[in-house]
C-alpha cells in the first residue's frame, strides 16, 4: 500500500483528496465528518478485491478516514459480509433483444419512438470529435437550470466539454442523436464487466417534443445486446426513499427499468466512524433534514432559480 493524492470530480469540479494505493486499486477519502475511504470509480473497477486486507491496511496506518465503504455488483444483491449493511438502491435494465424491450416497455414510450422516427429523428454511434464536443458544448449551453438545480456544466467551452468527457477512453462509447445535422442528444455509455453504465444522458429542451432521451434509451438497449452485456444501468432509481416516485424515476420504470438494492458495507475504523454509522451521518448531513421540509427547500430553490435565470 502506498499514500498519495488522486483526483475526484464532486459538484462538477475536480479536487485534490488523500488517497492510498493498491496496485491498481486506489482508495480515496472524502468528507468532512464523516471522513469515508471508498474505492475510486468503483462502478468500473472490475477485479475482485480482498475488502479485508484494505480494511486492516487503512486501520494499520491509520488512514485520515473513519469509515471504509464498499458495495457488492450487480446482480450480487444478496448479503455476502457480515459487515455492517446498508442497500444502495439502483435503476438497472436487463437486456434483451430490441424487440423484447420495446414489447415491455409502457405504450406511451413506444408511441415517442415511433413519433421520433417520422420525426427525422437518429440514433448513431458518434465519434468523440470535434463535431461532438461542439454539439456537446450547444446542449450544455442551452439552459443553466436542468431538474430545478442549477447545471454543473451550463458557461463551460470547448476546451472545458472536451476535458471532461474524454475520461475512459478505451470503454465509453457516445449515442448520439441527431436531426439533420443538429446534434439534439447524446448519452455516454461507459462499460465494466458485464454492464454499461450512463455517465451521462442529456437532451435539448427545444427537441423534448421529439423524445430524443427516450430514442437514446433504444439506441443504448440495442448496444448493449450486440455487445452481450447483461444490465444498463441509469443512475439511482430514487434518491429519495421517502418521496414519491419522482418524474425521473417514472420516466426509467416507463422505460423498462428496474429497482435493484445493492449491499453496500460501512466498516468503522474509529468511534467517530462507529457513532456516524449509528446517527446516520454516514449519509449527510442532509439526510437528517424531514422529508417535509426537504420538499419545501426544493421548491423554494426551483422558485428563486426560475426567477433569476428564466428573467
Amino acid at each position: 500500500m502506498e499514500r498519495c493524492e488522486d483526483y475526484i470530480t464532486l459538484g462538477g469540479k475536480q479536487m485534490a483528496v488523500p488517497a492510498y494505493r493498491f496496485g491498481d486499486l486506489f482508495v480515496v477519502i472524502t468528507g468532512a465528518m464523516p471522513r469515508i475511504a471508498q474505492i475510486k470509480d468503483e462502478w468500473y473497477y472490475e477485479k475482485a478485491f480482498d475488502a479485508e486486507k484494505i480494511f486492516g491496511a487503512l486501520k494499520d496506518a491509520k488512514a485520515p478516514a473513519d469509515l471504509f465503504t464498499f458495495a457488492q455488483r450487480l446482480p450480487d444483491i444478496r448479503q455476502m459480509h457480515s459487515y455492517p449493511c446498508e442497500r444502495d438502491n439502483y435503476a438497472a435494465l436487463p437486456i434483451t433483444a430490441y424487440e423484447t424491450w420495446l414489447e415491455r416497455i409502457s405504450s406511451k414510450e413506444r408511441r415517442a419512438i415511433s413519433r421520433a422516427r417520422d420525426m427525422g429523428l437518429k440514433v448513431d454511434i458518434a465519434s468523440f470529435d470535434d463535431r461532438l464536443i461542439r454539439g456537446i458544448t450547444k446542449i450544455y449551453n442551452e439552459t443553466p437550470i436542468r431538474q430545478g438545480r442549477k447545471f454543473w456544466h451550463y458557461g463551460e467551452d470547448y476546451e472545458k466539454v472536451k476535458r471532461v468527457n474524454e475520461t475512459y477512453p478505451d470503454r465509453a462509447v457516445f449515442l448520439g442523436a441527431w436531426l439533420d445535422n443538429e446534434l439534439v442528444g447524446f448519452i455516454k455509455l461507459v462499460s465494466s464487466g458485464n454492464l454499461a453504465r450512463t455517465m451521462q444522458i442529456i437532451s435539448k429542451n427545444a427537441h423534448r417534443d421529439k423524445s430524443p432521451t427516450t430514442m437514446l434509451i433504444a439506441g443504448a438497449v440495442e448496444l448493449c445486446y450486440k455487445r452481450g452485456l447483461e444490465y444498463l444501468v441509469y443512475g439511482k432509481y430514487t434518491y429519495d426513499e421517502e418521496e414519491e416516485e419522482s418524474g425521473l424515476s417514472e420516466f426509467k420504470r416507463h422505460n423498462g427499468f428496474k429497482r435493484f438494492d445493492i449491499p453496500r458495507y460501512y466498516i468503522p475504523l474509529n468511534a467517530r466512524g462507529t457513532l456516524s454509522l449509528k446517527t446516520g451521518l454516514h449519509h449527510g448531513a442532509k439526510s437528517l433534514i424531514p422529508s417535509p421540509l426537504k420538499s419545501r427547500i426544493k421548491t423554494i430553490r426551483t422558485t428563486v432559480y426560475n426567477r433569476i435565470y428564466q428573467r
